[in-house]
C-alpha cells in the first residue's frame, strides 16, 4: 500500500497526494500562471509550455498557484488545453520522487523556489486565507477572499494583493478608490523596501479615501539578517497615523490577527457610520446579508 498523506486545504476540503511513483503517460510539470482557477499555464522540463486544466470536482476548493510542481496527463479536450491535474505535490512528494530517480533534473532548483513562496506574500496558501484567486499577476493584482467572525457576525474581506513594481502602477492605482483597508507591507530584511514607503503614502493620499484604514506591515521576522528595527517602522507608522504590526507569512505568525484586527476596526467604522462608501454590490454569506458584510482590503507588497 502507497504511503498517502493529507493536503489541508480552506472549507475543509481535502485533496489527497499519494507517493505512487508517476504512471507511464504522467508528467511532472511546473506552474508558470494561473487563469482563474480552471486553467494553468505549465512548463515542462524541457522547456515546452501549454494548458493543463483542473478536474471539475477540485475547482472550487484546490487552489494552484504559480511555482507549484504538479503531476499531469494527457487529454485530448482540444489544441490548448493538453493535460489534466492528476496531483499537486508537496515537499515530501517531491522528497520522494527525488529518492527514487524520478524527479527531472531541470527541477533540481525547487526547494530555493518554495522558500522563496513561503516567503512570497502574507495573504498566502500556507496559511488558507484564501479559497478563490481570481486573478493572475500579468495584470499586477491578485484577489483573494478571507471571511471571519466578528461579534457573532460574519465579515467577508475581499483581498487585492497588488504588485509593487512601477509598470503596474497605473493599472492598481484604480484600486486605491474602493478600498475600506490600505495595508502597506515592506520586507524587514531589505531596506529599499522600507524606503519605498513614502511614495506608497502620496499615491495613497492622492487616490484613497481619507477616512480609509492603513495598516503597516513589516514582514519576515523568521529572518535573522534584519535591516529595519522593529522601532523604526512603530515610529513611521505613529507618524502618519497607521497602525503597526510585523508578521512572518512563512511561520504564520500574527497574520490571522493582521485580518482579524482589520475586521474588527471596519466593523467598528461600519456601526459609527463612518466606513467609507464601496461602490461594489454586497452579497449574502450563509444565507444573511449585511450592509457590512463585505469589506474590500488593498494589499501593497
Amino acid at each position: 500500500m502507497s504511503k498517502i498523506t493529507k493536503r489541508k486545504h480552506v472549507m475543509n476540503e481535502t485533496f489527497w497526494d499519494d507517493y505512487e511513483l508517476p504512471k507511464e503517460n504522467q508528467s511532472i510539470v511546473k506552474v508558470l500562471k494561473s487563469r482563474g482557477n480552471n486553467l494553468h499555464e505549465i512548463t515542462t522540463p524541457s522547456g515546452e509550455e501549454y494548458l493543463v486544466s483542473m478536474p471539475v470536482k477540485f475547482r472550487k476548493n484546490i487552489w494552484v498557484k504559480r511555482g507549484d510542481y504538479i503531476l499531469v496527463e494527457p487529454i485530448t479536450e482540444g489544441d490548448k488545453v493538453k493535460a489534466e491535474i492528476v496531483k499537486i505535490m508537496n515537499k515530501d512528494s517531491i522528497k520522494y520522487y527525488k529518492e527514487n530517480n524520478v524527479w527531472p533534473k531541470e527541477f533540481d532548483d525547487s526547494k530555493k523556489e518554495q522558500t522563496e513562496q513561503d516567503d512570497d506574500i502574507i495573504s498566502g496558501s500556507y496559511l488558507n486565507l484564501v479559497f478563490d484567486k481570481c486573478q493572475g499577476a500579468t495584470i499586477g493584482v491578485d484577489f483573494m477572499i478571507k471571511t471571519v467572525e466578528v461579534d457573532g457576525e460574519k465579515v467577508k474581506l475581499q483581498i487585492w494583493d497588488t504588485a509593487g513594481q512601477e509598470r503596474f502602477r497605473s493599472i492598481t492605482q484604480s484600486y486605491y478608490r474602493s478600498a475600506h483597508a490600505l495595508i502597506l507591507v515592506y520586507d524587514i530584511s531589505c531596506q529599499p523596501t522600507f524606503d519605498c514607503l513614502p511614495d506608497w503614502l502620496r499615491e495613497i493620499e492622492e487616490y484613497a479615501n481619507n477616512k480609509v484604514l492603513r495598516i503597516l506591515v513589516g514582514n519576515k521576522t523568521d529572518r535573522e539578517d534584519r535591516e529595519i528595527p522593529r522601532h523604526i517602522g512603530d515610529d513611521f507608522a505613529q507618524r502618519h497615523g497607521m497602525y503597526f504590526l510585523e508578521t512572518s507569512a512563512k511561520e504564520a505568525e500574527n497574520v490571522e490577527r493582521l485580518f482579524m484586527e482589520i475586521a474588527v476596526e471596519l466593523m467598528e467604522q461600519a456601526k459609527c457610520k463612518e466606513l467609507p462608501k464601496y461602490d461594489g454590490s454586497l452579497g449574502p454569506i450563509n444565507g444573511k446579508t449585511s450592509s457590512i458584510s463585505d469589506s474590500s482590503c488593498c494589499l501593497r507588497t
